[in-house]
C-alpha cells in the first residue's frame, strides 16, 4: 500500500472518530452497528499514535472503505476459504452481494471453543495415563 492510500484510509477512520476535550479520549464508532471503542490520549502519546492504536480495534472493508467492528467484518465463509474472493468484507457489502460468512468475533469464538475442547481431551488422556492399569 502506498503512502497516499494509507493517508486516505486514515482520513476515512478520522471521520468516524470524535475527540472529547473533557476526557481527553478519542471515540470511534463502527460504520455499520455503531458500536463504540474509546481510547484515552495519554500525555506522552501524540494524537496520531493514539488514533493508530484505536484503529487496531476496527477493520477496513476492502470494498466500501468503511471501518467496522469485529462483529460486522466477515473473514471466512465457514469452510476456511476466506469470505469473498480472498478478501475480507464488511457485513453490509456481504449482504449486498449475497455472501454468507463468519465474522471475526465468530471465528475467535470457534477457535476458543476448539482450543478448550483440545485441552479437555489432552487432560483426559493425561489422567488416563496416570491411572494404574
Amino acid at each position: 500500500m502506498d503512502d497516499d492510500s494509507k493517508k486516505l484510509h486514515a482520513k476515512a477512520f478520522d471521520i468516524q472518530t470524535t475527540y472529547s476535550r473533557i476526557d481527553h479520549a478519542f471515540t470511534s464508532r463502527c460504520a455499520i452497528c455503531g458500536k463504540e471503542q474509546t481510547m484515552r490520549k495519554i500525555w506522552y502519546q501524540s494524537r496520531g499514535k493514539t488514533l493508530s492504536e484505536l484503529r487496531l480495534q476496527f477493520n477496513r472493508c476492502e470494498h466500501c472503505g468503511k471501518w467496522v467492528c469485529c462483529d460486522c467484518y466477515l473473514v471466512d465463509d465457514g469452510h476456511g476459504n476466506g469470505a469473498y474472493e480472498g478478501s475480507d468484507i464488511c457485513s453490509a457489502c456481504a449482504k449486498e452481494r449475497g455472501i454468507i460468512g463468519l465474522t471475526v468475533t465468530q471465528m475467535l469464538a470457534i477457535q476458543a471453543e476448539q482450543t478448550k475442547a483440545q485441552e479437555a481431551t489432552e487432560q483426559k488422556e493425561a489422567t488416563a495415563r496416570g491411572q494404574p492399569s
